[in-house]
Order: C-alpha cells, then structure tokens, then sequence
C-alpha cells in the first residue's frame, strides 16, 4: 500500500475508525509510533503522520511531517465497459485502477443483462482501495449510461471507438482515441455496430476474449 486515503489528509491530526481502522491496524498491525502516508486525491502535498494513540477500534494520527510532490497528470481517457456480472465488472475494476484508469464509464449494451444493478459506491471503494495500493493520486471519475447511444450522445466531442473483432488495428488508434467501448458477453448487436461503423478496433490476436479479459488488456495498452 502506497498511501491511506483520507478526505482531511494535511490536518493536523486525524481520527481513524471503521474500514479505515482495520485495514490499517488489524491488516497491516501499526503500532503507536509507527509513521503512515495518508493522501487525498489530485493532492500537490506528500503527508507523513505518526500514530499517536490507538485504542480497541480507533486511532487518532498526528502529522509528522510534508512533502511537495512531483508533477503529475490525470487523464480522462477511459476504456467503457458493458455492464456485465456485477462480480465480474468489480474485479476488471479493481485491476483496471491498478494499471492506471482513473475514468470510469459503464453503459448497458443491447446484450447486457438489464437486472444486473451497479453499487456506485462500492464501486468507489474498489477504486480508492486500487489508488492506494499503485500510488495513483488521480480523483476517481464515474458515469454509467443506460444505453451506447446516451453515451455517444454525451461524448459528441470525444473520440470514441469500439472493440470487436474485424476492425483496424488498435495499436494504430491508441495515440488518437478518447474512449473505447468494450462489449458484454456476446458481443455487440449489428445495430450497435452500426453506431460506430468506420470506428470499430481490433486486437492482433484473433482469440475470442471474455468481456472482463479484452478490458484488461486494452487498459494495459492504454495505461502502460
């Protein structure tokens, strides 16, 4: 873990209890004395605090210690997923933060499961959790639209493309593209084709990938 995530990071001294408390005391077992880097996002300062008193299910810190920061940038390039299981679409999340994706779009495809409800919130603190553990200081971005064509609609300046199977090369899009829309299982429809003919993206390799394995490696050929 790079960093603790805290909304009042850069106070004086701060309060844990709840989620933050276990991860940080029962997970990682600090002690009174033990220093923790505690961030917010989109933040320009590095904050070291000690631990000053812990208690049975709270611990309050107390700043030791500022860095300025490197210069860092945030992207809004995003790879936009189907909604798929929702067990699934959590852990391409997870691991999609990790790598470097700080945009987050969902959208419902035609082949998309219209019972499966996404937690916003959970999705959240999957991100958070992710940022914490890379290092990522960029804030978390997260909008989910109840078809392609509302997400189109509302991305008329963006740079938008789809990957399926027969298209261009996606190595020869990744300089150019704003946003990359992934399927659900099954794929998209012909009419959802249709709605980006000409803007369709290929991998190399012909493999059929699940929904989940073609959003990884396209994030790695984005974010790394």
């Amino acid at each position: 873990m790079q960093y603790l995530y805290h909304q009042d990071a850069g106070k004086d001294e701060l309060a844990l209890s709840g989620k933050q408390f276990a991860h940080v005391f029962v997970s990682r077992r600090l002690k009174v004395g033990d220093e923790l880097r505690v961030q917010k996002f989109k933040d320009t300062e590095k904050y070291i605090y000690k631990v000053a008193d812990l208690q049975k299910k709270r611990a309050s810190l107390r700043l030791a210690r500022k860095e300025t920061l490197p210069q860092y940038s945030c992207t809004t390039r995003s790879i936009a997923l189907a909604v798929i299981d929702p067990k699934e679409l959590k852990e391409a999340v997870r691991i999609m933060a990790q790598i470097g994706q700080s945009k987050f779009i969902f959208f419902y495809a035609e082949r998309s499961q219209k019972n499966y409800k996404l937690n916003l919130d959970k999705v959240h603190e999957i991100v958070t959790h992710s940022f914490e553990l890379s290092g990522n200081l960029c804030k978390p971005e997260f909008e989910i639209y109840k078809s392609m064509q509302d997400l189109l609609d509302d991305n008329l300046d963006k740079s938008v493309y789809m990957l399926d199977f027969a298209g261009e090369s996606l190595d020869e899009k990744l300089g150019t593209l704003d946003i990359l829309l992934v399927g659900p299982e099954g794929g998209f429809t012909k009419n959802e084709q249709g709605l980006l003919q000409g803007k369709i993206l290929s991998f190399k390799n012909p493999n059929t990938l699940s929904a989940k394995a073609a959003a990884l490696a396209a994030t790695a050929k984005l974010f790394l």
